[in-house]
């Protein structure tokens, strides 16, 4: 009887590891462990172009639109600096929050009839924000971002070279983007990359008056399509 029991067992047992080799444990996915570590502090340049897409309204004293969208879509160049720092809470997943300052050279206005001259221009854009960026390769950071922005309002509008107003002073507003960063694989602390913006700063009115009554008001919109490519050092 007791050898019959041990027989039994070891039928059992070597069944067993027969039906283990012909259905295998499931081998477990593989995770995503990204080559560069995206937890950093990093300072770069940008340069680029900006397009206004505010246009100016000349308005009559009662407010109603005498000449709409003059001096629109003009393009100017931009550049300067930014820095921030980056979050990778989870592999792919990467927040992050920056600040920059650019300096632009951003110019619309028009002549009408040679009697009204209307123009505005700005010579410096600014912002700060978040971040948000999907790593599409353990290299490649694919973003959006937005945030507060801020810029140079600079708006002049005279009539017959006698009545004059002019606004010089930092409107704000928003801006909001995308963009893609790749980390150089020659250069790992360093990344390159393209990013597009829109920036609004809101409106300013000028006004032209006499004794103290408007005759004519020129509405200043600052809208911006930024267009720019970048450089940065990771830490």
């Amino acid at each position: 009887m007791k050898k019959l029991i041990i027989a039994a067992a070891t039928l059992f047992c070597s069944t067993g590891a027969y039906a283990a080799d012909l259905y295998p444990k499931a081998t477990p996915a593989p995770q995503f462990s990204p080559a560069y570590n995206w937890n950093n502090i990093w300072v770069g340049g940008f340069v680029g172009a900006a397009v206004d897409t505010g246009g100016i309204d000349v308005l009559n004293s009662d407010g109603s639109t005498l000449l709409n969208n003059l001096g629109s879509s003009p393009a100017g160049f931009m550049g300067g600096g930014d820095i921030g720092a980056n979050f990778q809470v989870i592999p792919r997943w990467v927040l992050g929050v920056y600040i920059e300052q650019a300096f632009a050279s951003i110019r619309s206005g028009s002549n009408v009839l040679g009697v009204i001259d209307v123009n505005h221009s700005t010579n410096y854009i600014g912002a700060a924000g978040a971040r948000l960026g999907f790593l599409i390769t353990d290299s490649t950071l694919l973003y959006g971002k937005a945030g507060f922005a801020w810029g140079g309002a600079h708006a002049e509008f005279n009539a017959a070279q006698t009545l004059a107003q002019k606004i010089s002073e930092t409107s704000t507003g928003w801006q909001a983007g995308l963009g893609i960063e790749h980390r150089v694989s020659w250069a790992p602390n360093w990344s390159i990359g393209l990013e597009y913006d829109h920036v609004r700063l809101g409106e300013k009115q000028t006004n032209l008056s006499i004794d103290n009554e408007t005759i004519m008001s020129s509405l200043n919109k600052f809208r911006f399509e930024e267009f720019r490519v970048f450089g940065r050092y990771n830490f």
